[in-house]
């Protein structure tokens, strides 16, 4: 009995041997019929590899977005601190374009993470 690719693939996801497990054909059959249909390699591991990828993706892009929001509060909350103390000049410069200039970078940063 031939298996097509079709119903292969819906078993991509699981080891090679459980895949055949489940299509009641045994390892070294389903070996060899992936073959004839042109799959050389059981992508099991390459996908696991890219679910991996994208959670961790996930997470560091989360962890940017907090860093973000945080870094811009602390940027505004210390120049409104100087500001309150006197410090204009010495501290901050003649201007604040430093404070737009470095959020700026931040944000560039996070989002293309």
């Amino acid at each position: 009995m031939a298996i097509s690719r079709d119903t292969i693939s819906h078993y991509f996801h699981l080891p090679i041997d459980r895949a055949a497990k489940r299509l009641n054909v045994g390892l070294s059959v389903f070996k060899k019929q992936c073959r004839e249909i042109g799959i050389q390699r059981w992508p099991y591991r390459k996908i696991k590899s890219l679910q991996t990828m994208i959670a961790d993706f996930q997470v560091t892009n989360q962890l940017l977005l907090t860093f973000k929001s945080e870094f811009i509060s602390l940027t505004f909350n210390h120049t409104a601190y100087f500001k309150s103390q006197g410090y204009n000049g010495f501290i901050l410069g003649d201007n604040e374009d430093w404070v737009t200039d470095m959020t700026s970078v931040w944000i560039m940063v996070a989002e293309k993470r």
